[in-house]
């Protein structure tokens, strides 16, 4: 995550196999995480 010039003031990205889902609702960037796996 850094300081940007947004809303929120800040960005973020993922990277690699990850639960974290950037969704950006209306300009706002959240996270969604996806339902655990059973192995």
């Amino acid at each position: 995550a850094w300081a940007t010039n947004t809303e929120s003031g800040f960005e973020f990205q993922t990277w690699g196999e990850n639960r974290r889902i950037p969704v950006d609702l209306d300009g706002l960037r959240l996270v969604s995480f996806l339902p655990v796996e059973n192995q």
